[in-house]
């Protein structure tokens, strides 16, 4: 059966996905599939496995989960391995995370910590507390 989802041994809990806020970004679960139009200015994940903005052609599957940012904001993604090494900021290459360089949780380059926080330096988290 093509596209058919098939349940079987399951309780549904709710008739809504969840969705949590963080920072005024929204993580939206979904249950049924987007229809082209309605992902446009959403953030999803691609089939190559890359986080974009929707335009009018996006569409995505039932079961699956998206980003919404408020008006004017814009997005830095940040990976980090199980260590907790940072490997990417939205554009910026490892080399140039572990050359030094201070940046802050929104990606942005510092040239040092100003204030108790948690920071990336060196590629890696680093919690700096001021005395």
């Amino acid at each position: 059966i093509n596209d058919a989802i098939i349940l079987s041994n399951t309780t549904v809990s709710s008739a809504t996905a969840s969705s949590t806020v963080q920072s005024s970004a929204t993580f939206q679960g979904t249950y049924a599939p987007m229809a082209a139009g309605t992902m446009t200015g959403l953030y999803g994940v691609t089939s190559e496995a890359k986080i974009a903005k929707g335009t009018a052609s996006a569409h995505m599957k039932g079961f699956r989960a998206y980003f919404e940012l408020p008006e004017g904001a814009s997005a830095r993604i940040a990976f980090f391995d199980e260590d907790g090494t940072v490997t990417y900021i939205g554009g910026v290459s490892v080399d140039e995370l572990t050359n030094g360089t201070v940046y802050n949780m929104q990606g942005q380059r510092i040239t040092s910590p100003n204030k108790n926080g948690l920071y990336i330096i060196n590629g890696k988290k680093t919690v700096v507390k001021k005395h």
